[in-house]
C-alpha cells in the first residue's frame, strides 16, 4: 500500500494522464482494462461533459467502477484525494 506522499507525488505525475479519460476519447475495451484506481481517478476528477449519461462507454465504465470493483471506499478516496 502506497503511503499518501507516494500517491500524491504519483498523481501528480501523471495528472495529464489521467484527465482526458472520458466517453469521448476511450473505448469499452480501455474501460475494462483500466485499474480500480485509474478509473476512479478519471470519474472523480472529470470536468463536466466528459462523461456522457447514456453513452455506453459510460455506461460500461459506471457499472465497472461500481457494481464490478466496488466503487470508493476510504482507502481508495484517501489515496485520490480532492484535487486533481
Amino acid at each position: 500500500m502506497m503511503d499518501w506522499r507516494s500517491a500524491r507525488g504519483w498523481r501528480l505525475e501523471n495528472k495529464y494522464r489521467y484527465s482526458k479519460m472520458n466517453s469521448k476519447t476511450h473505448t469499452i475495451e480501455q474501460v475494462n482494462q483500466m485499474s480500480h484506481y485509474d478509473l476512479a481517478y478519471s470519474w472523480r476528477f472529470a470536468k463536466p461533459g466528459e462523461w456522457i449519461i447514456g453513452d455506453p462507454v459510460t455506461e460500461r465504465a459506471q457499472e465497472r467502477l461500481f457494481k464490478e470493483l466496488g466503487g470508493f471506499n476510504p482507502q481508495l478516496s484517501k489515496q485520490l484525494g480532492w484535487t486533481s
